[in-house]
């Protein structure tokens, strides 16, 4: 009976004696900037009948710690094959109307937004089929996606 507690004992020590360590002796990597904290809110109106209006933020909204700092961003509505359908406008932001400038690519800063969709295919113009699209919001690397349900 001594020796029941020898076995278990000794597992863990080696377990320990193999595992990497941190801490001393180690280097250290630099820190990464942290990426922004986006929202990407439910299309208006829901299900869509001629145009929706797709409301994001890009930070903190309320207090904007890093205010002044410019994120590039997209947002793009795609169809269930993955193929791009539409780029909403951006309408307005934190200063009034934005514009309406293409959500591709567009330098944007922090605070609140309401994206427009007139409900039409990019390359035709031609009205969208009824069914299940996705909208995608990529601020800066981080994405965000929706589901957006047109019905006429």
């Amino acid at each position: 009976m001594p020796y029941r507690w020898t076995a278990p004992l000794a597992a863990l020590l080696l377990a320990t004696a193999v595992s990497p360590r941190v801490g001393y002796g180690q280097r250290r990597e630099p820190d990464k900037p942290k990426p922004p904290a986006i929202s990407l809110g439910q299309n208006l109106p829901n299900p869509v009948a001629s145009d929706a209006r797709i409301p994001f933020s890009i930070g903190d909204a309320p207090t904007c710690a890093n205010a002044p700092r410019a994120h590039r961003v997209s947002l793009r509505i795609y169809n269930l094959l993955s193929q791009v359908v539409a780029v909403p406008v951006v309408q307005s932001g934190p200063q009034g109307p934005a514009g309406n400038l293409p959500m591709e690519n567009v330098t944007l800063t922090c605070g609140s937004y309401v994206a427009y969709w007139d409900g039409r295919y990019l390359a035709t113009g031609a009205p969208v089929a009824p069914g299940i699209y996705l909208y995608r919001l990529d601020v800066d690397g981080v994405s965000r996606v929706m589901k957006l349900v047109v019905a006429r």
